[in-house]
């Protein structure tokens, strides 16, 4: 009696170990998942929110400039913050991925925007300014 007792303990115990496991196993496969979605969210949008890209840029987020202001104020941001005028490299990355958030909401909301100028646009153009007149 005493044998059978045992044997149905080690069983009762083995199944809910065993849906337990499933069920952990379950939820760390959904919990990955959303994290991958979520990373990618990240990695399109810069990793900030759509409100903060606005702050960071000084535009309202309910009516925003046309592109051609919000590039200057991002140029103007931008050179500002270089770490050859005294700048913090990390605010610049900040206004960098604020124009990137910026972009991504105009893309989904339809609205063209310009293939040539993009958050780096300003940057790689003073890179180039900055080597022609090296050379000169």
């Amino acid at each position: 009696m005493a044998h059978r007792l045992i044997v149905q303990v080690i069983i009762t115990g083995t199944q809910v170990f065993g849906k337990a496991f499933a069920e952990a196993y379950h939820q760390a496969s959904n919990a990955s998942i959303r994290a991958g979605a979520s990373a990618e969210a990240r990695k399109r949008t810069g990793g900030i929110s759509y409100d903060e890209a606005c702050k960071i840029l000084d535009v309202d987020s309910a009516h925003l400039p046309t592109f051609d202001k919000l590039q200057n104020k991002y140029n103007y941001l931008f050179d500002v913050n270089s770490k050859d005028r005294g700048g913090s490299f990390y605010l610049q990355s900040k206004v960098y991925r604020s124009m990137e958030r910026i972009k991504y909401e105009l893309e989904k909301r339809g609205e063209k925007i310009p293939t040539n100028e993009g958050p780096a646009a300003g940057a790689e153009a003073k890179a180039g300014d900055s080597s022609g007149s090296a050379s000169s």
